[in-house]
This record gives C-alpha cells, sequence and structure tokens, in this order.
C-alpha cells in the first residue's frame, strides 16, 4: 500500500499563484491525474461544494437499489441518471487508511477532511501526531456555512471528519464541543446521549451551551420544518437518542413518524446554508446503509439506499444549471457485500423471488424491539414472519430455534447475530439476496461529480485526493 500519510492541503496547494494557473499548478494536475481544462475553475470560483454520502454502500447495494426500482417504478436510480445523463463524471476510488487496506469511516472521512490518510479510527489526527485543520474549519475561515447532514449520531464519524480533531472516533462528547466551539451553522441527526445533561458522562448541558452562542435547538420533525425557510441563526436538530431509525421503521411504526427523512434534512439544510453570499460546505450522509450492512438487513439497506437516491434528486434540483456548485455522490468504503445472486441453475427465479422483499415492513432492529427476550420462540417466529412477510417452513424454523441455543456474542451488532447468521441462507433462497460478512470489505467505490471542477479527480483515485480538489476549488 502507497503511503501518503505525509501528504497535505499545503503541498497541494503550492504553486498556485493567486492569478489563476502556474507552473506548480500545473505539475500538481499531472500528479493527480488531472485535466488541463481545469484551470477555468481554479482560484475559488466554486462558491458551494456538497459531499454525499452513503456510507458503507458497495457496488451490489447500488445496483439493487437500481434494479427495485426498476421493477417497482419503472424507472432507473438518480444515481444512475447522473450517468446517463452526461451529468456527471465518473471515478472508481480506493478506500485504504494508513494502516490497514480496509478503512474505517473515521479514517475515510478524515481523509476528506484534511487530505492525509490516518490510522483506524482516528478523526484528523495524523500517525505523527498532526491536528491539521479539518475543511469545515477552513471553510469558516473563508466566510462560507459549513453544514453536517446525517441519518447517524451526528457526532459520528463521517460528519465528524469534517470539522473535529480527536484521537478516537468514540469521543463523541468531545466531538459535540468541538462542532459548537468551531461555529458549524447547520447540525441535523441523531445523537442525543451526547448532548443532554442526563445522558453525557460529565454531566454538561451541551443544548443549553448551544442556545447560549445563538443556536436554535429542535428535536422534532415539525419543529424543524418551522427553520425550513428561516435564515440568520445557526441551527442544531437532534431526532434520537442514538441514530435515526430505520427508513423502513419510519415508514411502518407510528412512533417514529416525528423523525425526519434525509431528504427533509437536506433541504432544510440547503434552505439554511445558501442565504450566505461567501457560499457553502455540507455533507450529507446517509449513515444507516452502513449499520444495515453490518447487521446483514436486506430491506433495510435497500430502502436506506433508496432514501439516499431521494435525496440526490433534491442536491441535483438545487444544483443543476448553477455555475457555483459542486456535487460530489460517492461512499467511504463497502459493507457486508450484500449482493443480489443468481438463483438455481438457470437463474430465472432471482427476479420474482427478490421482488419479495417489497413485503417487508420492519428491520432486525424492529425485530429485536418487538422480541426483546428472543428466547421467547412463538412470538419470535411470528415476528420474523411479520416483518419480513415470508411464512417459515419446517426446517427453517427449525434453523432458527437451533440459532437460539448458541452463545450470544458481545458488542454493537451481535444482539441478534446468531439469528442473523440463521436468517442469511432463509433471505439468499426466499429473496435471492446474500452477504460476504458483517464487516467493512476494501472494495473500490463508485464517485460522481457534476459542476464546476468535475473532472480534477483522475478516472483512478484514491480517497485522500478528494479534499485538495474541494480546496482549491473553494478557494481555502
Amino acid at each position: 500500500m502507497k503511503d501518503h500519510s505525509v501528504f497535505s492541503r499545503r503541498k497541494f496547494l503550492k504553486g498556485i499563484a493567486a492569478s489563476g494557473l502556474g507552473a506548480g499548478a500545473l505539475a500538481t494536475q499531472r500528479s493527480l491525474g488531472m485535466s488541463s481544462t481545469a484551470s477555468a475553475v481554479i482560484n475559488g470560483k466554486v462558491r458551494n461544494v456538497i459531499l454525499m454520502v452513503s456510507d458503507g454502500m458497495n457496488h451490489g447495494t447500488l445496483s439493487a437499489a437500481n434494479h427495485w426500482l426498476n421493477l417497482r417504478e419503472n424507472r432507473e436510480s438518480e444515481w444512475m441518471k447522473l450517468y446517463h445523463s452526461g451529468l456527471a463524471t465518473r471515478r472508481l476510488c480506493e478506500t485504504s487508511c494508513a494502516n490497514s487496506l480496509v478503512t474505517d469511516s473515521a479514517a475515510a472521512s478524515s481523509a476528506w477532511g484534511i487530505g492525509q490518510r490516518v490510522n483506524m479510527g482516528a478523526v484528523n489526527i495524523t500517525p505523527d501526531g498532526e491536528s491539521p485543520e479539518p475543511i469545515g474549519v477552513l471553510a469558516k475561515k473563508k466566510g462560507k456555512s459549513v453544514g453536517m447532514v446525517t441519518t447517524a449520531r451526528i457526532t459520528h464519524a463521517t460528519p465528524a471528519g469534517f470539522a473535529a480533531n480527536v484521537e478516537h472516533r468514540s469521543q463523541e462528547d468531545r466531538i459535540a464541543e468541538q462542532y459548537l466551539e468551531r461555529r458549524m451553522d447547520v447540525l441535523l441527526g441523531g445523537g442525543d446521549e451526547h448532548f443532554a445533561p442526563e445522558l453525557r458522562s460529565d454531566g454538561k448541558d451541551l443544548y443549553a451551551a448551544y442556545q447560549q452562542e445563538g443556536y436554535a435547538v429542535v428535536k422534532t420533525r415539525d419543529a424543524l420544518l418551522g427553520f425550513k425557510d428561516a435564515a440568520g441563526t445557526p441551527l442544531l436538530g437532534v431526532f434520537s437518542k442514538d441514530h435515526l431509525p430505520y427508513c423502513l421503521d419510519r415508514m411502518y411504526q407510528r412512533q417514529f413518524r416525528e423523525v425526519p427523512s434525509l431528504e427533509t434534512l437536506t433541504e432544510v439544510a440547503l434552505n439554511r446554508l445558501s442565504t450566505n453570499p461567501e457560499g457553502f460546505l455540507l455533507q450529507i450522509e446517509a449513515g444507516r446503509v452502513d449499520h444495515a450492512g453490518h447487521a446483514n438487513d436486506p430491506a433495510s439497506i435497500l430502502h436506506e439506499q433508496l432514501e439516499f437516491d431521494r435525496t440526490i434528486a433534491i442536491v441535483r434540483a438545487f444544483a443543476e444549471g448553477r455555475d457555483d456548485t459542486l456535487v460530489v455522490v460517492t461512499t467511504d468504503h463497502g459493507t457486508g457485500g450484500f449482493m443480489l445472486c443468481g438463483a438455481d441453475d438457470g437463474y430465472h427465479h432471482a427476479q420474482p423471488r427478490f421482488e419479495g422483499l417489497f413485503r417487508c415492513i420492519g428491520s432486525h432492529e424492529q425485530l429485536h424491539r418487538e422480541v426483546s427476550d428472543l428466547q421467547d420462540s412463538d412470538l419470535l417466529l411470528a415476528a420474523i414472519e411479520r416483518n419480513y412477510g415470508i411464512l417459515l417452513d419446517s426446517t427453517e424454523r427449525e434453523s432458527v430455534l437451533a440459532a437460539l441455543e448458541r452463545p450470544v456474542e458481545e458488542g454493537i451488532y451481535h444482539a441478534i447475530r446468531n439469528l442473523t447468521e440463521a436468517l442469511n441462507p432463509i433471505f439468499f433462497r426466499r429473496f435471492s439476496v446474500s452477504w460476504n460478512c458483517a464487516n467493512h470489505t476494501g472494495d473500490l467505490v463508485e464517485l460522481a461529480m457534476f459542476g464546476p471542477g468535475s473532472n480534477m479527480l483522475p478516472t483512478y483515485a484514491e480517497n485522500w485526493q478528494l479534499h485538495g480538489v474541494m480546496c482549491e476549488l473553494m478557494g481555502l
């Protein structure tokens, strides 16, 4: 693996003259594989940059979502429309971090944040202990507004990579404080446990601290919509204790109706940030694509990806036709290796089985909420059939019950891991989908760009290179 831990934003910008492209800039372009036509947008012509991240999306997830829309709505996905319309350029991107071929979200987002590879788990702290200013801080110093929107905790690794410096991603209480210290303008997601005094380990009331600094604080969808067209005051929106509920559960469970969608979060953020005449930097993350991959939850990963895809349409409507806004649509890594597979020797059963996912009405999380005591076998089997829209046969019932006899592993994604491992072969037979693991993967990933400067990345890019392009275009 090539060592780019010493690459820096300063090195990227070295040789750029204030009046235009100099020899140093052209040399930098050649080193990154850029087109020389990038000169039209050098030196800060781009006012706005929007980075959209479907966290944990591998090619199989992107493909399955496109198949879903072909079957259900007789259309292609918004992501595919970017390619077919010729609006977006397409790149293949490598995702390693400083100490692993397979990255985590903290290291991946840090590569975008500071233009350097960092070790697994670090947020903008280099392997030699340096703390470069992340891109969100640089944008604020330029007078731009900065926002982060996510379906995960707002203090989670991916949004933190744009605005924080901590030794480990688990320091989310500190990340919440740094957002305030650094005056991030729009923060929308989950994570009440890192703001509420009764939930924080130090008892600090971060909500009160934000309000004292002039932030509006909202906690429901209706309250958020009240700020959709407002301008001026910075905004903190936290809509769940932990991550936001899965899209699938928000669709079918009444208790989650006050939780806003990624589309709504994005619309509010765009409306508020775009009032700044100096422009803005916005990161939009579908964080729970990754979680569904870890959980091997096929219906949830599809619905999370579809929600992200609908959000692409919102961003495209905002940016298309403008000459001042760059949009990047990508992922940080794959998770789980989700894939639509051929069924039987002739593969002709793949489509009707895949369509069975249309009947699913609950996530693995919802199953666990309904059946917290997994030893209640009758209740569990009934909940499986109800949430996944299937009728288990005797062999399938036996395999589920056998899974409950094995010791349960500890860890965030292992609460129903044994059950998931029993369900996976059932889902393969019923839905023609499969997984290769419950972890991150080392896939090369998709990266689409449109707007001014969309030709500046090489066709085969490395994740850290995007930072320099964004900084260069915004004149940071």
